[in-house]
């Protein structure tokens, strides 16, 4: 009778413990006859014993594949359950680029006061090629540009700290970091929403702010009066 025609608990666990008792017994048969192998030296003698130890190869394989692969109760894999889309963490959004503006890059240097270590006292020598990069749209004339800020970096002879020239004012200051859709600060809101509360629903002010300069997102308009009322 096969394993897995067993229907009987009991007889199946006593079918079980006789194939795993053989299993035990072909595999110290198995040691043996490899030690065996080891001592002798004729070609026959060695044919004979590696033509066994494949028979008994091919025994072990068929007593594990009835012992475990052929069982009658067999469980289905669990099934990881997938979380709900609602439940999934959102990622917020980044800086929207704004490839149809032209770039105005604007170099921001140390005052000739401040240039001096705040640690050892020694003057500082500008780092060459090192800024600290930051962008907002602004507003030149009623022409939208993506002014690219380039802090410069200055670094002591001594190997203190670098020093970086200070951030240029903002009109609005760091509000605009905290809207939930991730737009840069840019002094272009005012230029923006100003004309839309006097004449015309949002979407009006967001059509217009695509056809003449930067992208917005609605959402990142929406947010203003809950933030600036």
């Amino acid at each position: 009778m096969r394993i897995e025609h067993v229907t009987d608990l009991e007889t199946a666990k006593q079918m079980a413990a006789l194939l795993e008792a053989e299993n035990a017994r072909l595999h110290q048969r198995l040691e043996l006859l490899v030690q065996e192998n080891a001592r002798l030296k004729g070609e026959d003698a060695q044919a004979r014993l590696q033509l066994e130890l494949t028979q008994l190869a091919e025994q072990l394989a068929l007593m594990q594949q009835r012992l475990f692969g052929a069982s009658s109760e067999k469980r289905k894999p669990a099934v990881e359950a997938t979380p709900p889309a609602s439940a999934r963490k959102q990622r917020g959004h980044g800086p929207r680029a704004q490839p149809q503006l032209p770039v105005q890059e604007v170099v921001l240097p140390l005052d000739e006061a401040d240039k001096v270590c705040g640690l050892c006292g020694g003057a500082l020598k500008e780092w060459a090629g090192q800024t600290e990069d930051s962008q907002e749209v602004s507003v030149v004339e009623r022409h939208f540009v993506l002014k690219h800020y380039r802090r410069q970096k200055y670094r002591c002879p001594c190997g203190c700290a670098p020093v970086t020239a200070p951030a240029p004012p903002r009109l609005i200051g760091g509000w605009l970091r905290r809207l939930p859709d991730g737009d840069e600060a840019w002094s272009g809101w005012a230029s923006l929403l100003l004309p839309g509360v006097l004449l015309g629903p949002r979407a009006t002010q967001i059509r217009g702010g695509r056809e003449s300069g930067p992208r917005v997102r609605r959402g990142a308009v929406a947010h203003w009066p809950a933030v600036c009322p």
